[in-house]
């Protein structure tokens, strides 16, 4: 079995405020829509060769406050760890 990839989600209203602070950000799309379209792409993409893509939704501070508290980067490898942690804390509630 092929192991989920997580990624994160967040609102309308905080996207301006994840893309601007993620250190990989200006490779992320300019608004909101086209975010989700990407996010949407890649959950189809995954399905389409038998993966599972998991959405976990999170506010951009509490990310940005778990990576400083590491001392690493708020890129694209830290939004996926961050995300399958996110996760698993999540679905022991």
């Amino acid at each position: 079995m092929i192991a989920p990839v997580y990624h994160l989600i967040v609102s309308r209203l905080d996207y301006v405020d994840f893309r601007t602070g993620c250190s990989d950000g200006d490779g992320l799309p300019l608004d909101y829509d086209s975010f989700i379209k990407l996010l949407n792409d890649f959950s189809e993409n995954m399905r389409a060769n038998g993966a599972i893509a998991v959405q976990v939704n999170i506010k951009p501070q509490d990310f940005f406050a778990w990576c400083v508290s590491r001392g690493i980067k708020t890129d694209s490898r830290a939004r996926s760890v961050y995300a399958a942690i996110r996760h698993h804390q999540l679905s022991k509630q």
